[in-house]
Formats: C-alpha cells, structure tokens, sequence
C-alpha cells in the first residue's frame, strides 16, 4: 500500500517492487473513495460535507483508523510513504502509524 498517494512522475520503483521482489501495490491512500454523492438539490453542503470526509482532513487518529483499514480490506504485508521530510500533511502523522 502506498501512503499518501503514488509517485506522480516516471520512476522504477514499481516495476523494481514487481520484478526483482514479487510485491503489488493494490492500494493507495488517496484513491480510496471515502464519501457519499453530492446530493444535486444542495451541491454546496455536498461539497463541503465531502471534503470534511477525507481521512486527511480532521484528527490523525482518523487517518491512521483509515490506513488500519485499508491494510485490512486489501490484507496488506507492507506500506510505502514516499514523503519527504518537510512534508507536514504527510509526515506530521507518521509516527502514529508506524507504531500502530
């Protein structure tokens, strides 16, 4: 599972993870629908109540139960987050995670 999303530029991680480990990323963090349709009669209210639905928005807590579930769902053996250091919506919760 990636955390945070893929890697958005050409690299050889991937195809390296499958060739020479056996390993598939079946999962990334942000492509996990998490909210309900917008209801059309009150789209403002919609939009507002699908942005407070993604796990990143709110407690860490939430993120990391999100994650717990995601490696459930899809019986995940390993995690990938490709965040950098300065990375604040990335790694300010790292540390819970990597202890959950």
């Amino acid at each position: 599972m990636w955390i945070q999303n893929r890697i958005q530029f050409k690299n050889p991680i991937v195809k390296m993870m499958e060739d020479e480990y056996g390993a598939a990323v079946v999962i990334d963090e942000l492509n996990d629908i998490t909210w309900e349709p917008v209801d059309v009669d009150d789209p403002y209210r919609g939009m507002a109540a699908r942005a407070m639905s993604i796990p990143f928005n709110g407690a860490n807590t939430r993120r990391v139960q999100h994650l717990q579930d995601l490696a459930r769902r899809y019986r995940i053996d390993g995690a990938i987050n490709p965040c950098h250091w300065g990375c604040r919506q990335g790694t300010g919760s790292r540390v819970l995670w990597a202890r959950g």
